[in-house]
């Protein structure tokens, strides 16, 4: 049966667990946002690895070690999985994380973990568990195998990743939201230094693991941001959410007319196919529609339909609104793709016109009895019936010969007398 004494260093662990539990049904509790739930259940993979330390810390076996260092890393092997799920959340990136993406992130941390409950008959984790000459508090030192940094290299690379999304959206965020985002990366920054610190073996005591020590820092940082600085609020689902899954295409611009962010949408449906639009002009962005667009600069809180000359023709319905807080901060742009309703009033707008000029023709028929008059009556209307640069028309006689009477259009190409001359049977007429 294994023993336990545990040293003072089991208090600091301690409260890290007890922290992390905590801030984890905290953030569960007040859910408002979709990274939520993700950023609750790494706090309790840190909770987690923390009650592990408590007794890995207190055993006074190899055996205990051993078996308190799999509890570990149950906490160990899930927190970095569930980090990348929270920073494509917080980002806008959740589709990159769809089906198969969210499912083959677990496979390495499945593996590694059978190979921790496992590693007596291969030694891929640990090669060696002992406790040093001279050791204190009861601190063993652990040799790790190859598969150990295979899985650090894999850990670090899912922590890389997110941390990268962060970073590249920090400066598109507004103030408050950058805040939000350097207290998340400080908490990450001090947990990696000191599990380097640790995998380097530069520590006060051989042995001793740094990381979970700065679960209680990170805790406190987290605390105090969760009440100070409202993190997780509703402010952050806005842009994650709200915007990011919109079907309207959204812009927003600073008081330079410069793009400091933008949706998928507003590119799909404005069909840009150029480099990121980030810092550039909303005039640099859409230069090839200038001559369509140049109408709406220096304007705000308008509403306007464009045409742009694609093929088919793409009709956008625009809204500017300005924002402001006490001065001119910039503007939101919001972009509606409205080309199927346009091209349904285009057509019914043809067919009303074609109805009615049918109907003005029938009139006119029955207007005059002057051939002359209605044959001119009817070439005046044809334009309104069949869209045409030419028009003529032809008459059949009693003997079955086609002449053409009235002609239009032909006067450009000095055909006029020509066409006027033709005259012959109707099967003859091609």
């Amino acid at each position: 049966m294994t023993q336990f004494h545990f040293p003072p260093i089991a208090n600091i662990y301690g409260l890290a667990a007890l922290l992390s539990l905590f801030l984890g049904l905290v953030v569960i509790w007040r859910r408002t946002s979709p990274e939520s739930l993700p950023f609750a259940f790494a706090m309790f993979s840190l909770s987690i690895w923390s009650f592990a330390s408590i007794l890995e810390a207190g055993a006074l076996t190899i055996e205990g070690k051993i078996v308190s260092s799999i509890w570990q890393y149950i906490g160990i092997t899930t927190i970095s999985p569930f980090w990348l799920i929270f920073c494509a959340e917080l980002t806008g990136k959740r589709k990159v994380l769809s089906r198969p993406w969210n499912l083959l992130i677990w496979v390495v941390p499945a593996i590694t973990l059978v190979l921790v409950i496992t590693n007596n008959l291969h030694g891929l984790i640990w090669k060696r568990v002992y406790f040093p000459e001279n050791a204190i508090d009861n601190i063993a030192v652990y040799e790790h195998g190859a598969f150990f940094y295979f899985f650090v290299i894999y850990n670090y690379s899912l922590l890389f990743i997110g941390t990268l999304w962060l970073i590249r959206k920090f400066l598109t965020y507004p103030a408050k939201r950058r805040v939000q985002v350097v207290i998340i990366l400080a908490c990450l920054a001090i947990g990696w230094i000191a599990n380097i610190l640790y995998l380097l073996g530069i520590t006060p005591i051989q042995g001793l693991d740094l990381t979970p020590i700065s679960f209680v820092f990170i805790g406190i940082v987290l605390a105090w941001a969760l009440y100070r600085r409202h993190l997780f609020d509703l402010v952050p689902i806005a842009r994650s959410v709200l915007v990011d899954n919109m079907t309207d295409g959204v812009i927003v611009l600073d008081e330079e007319g410069r793009v400091v962010d933008f949706n998928q949408a507003a590119l799909e449906v404005t069909r840009y196919k150029g480099e990121n639009p980030l810092g550039k002009t909303i005039w640099e962005m859409y230069s090839d529609y200038l001559p369509y667009i140049s109408h709406l600069i220096n304007q705000t809180d308008i509403d306007a339909e464009l045409e742009l000359p694609l093929n088919p023709p793409l009709y956008l319905d625009v809204r500017i609104n300005s924002i402001n807080d006490n001065k001119s901060l910039g503007q939101v742009l919001t972009i509606r793709d409205v080309t199927k309703r346009k091209c349904i009033e285009i057509q019914e707008k043809e067919q009303r016109l074609f109805s009615e000029a049918l109907a003005r023709i029938a009139a006119l028929l029955n207007s005059s009895l002057k051939l002359e008059d209605v044959l001119e009556n009817i070439l005046n209307q044809a334009a309104n019936v069949v869209p045409h640069d030419t028009v003529n028309i032809a008459l059949l006689n009693k003997e079955g010969r086609l002449h053409y009477e009235k002609v239009r259009g032909y006067e450009k190409y000095g055909a006029s007398d020509a066409i006027l001359s033709i005259e012959a049977p109707v099967d003859e007429i091609p």
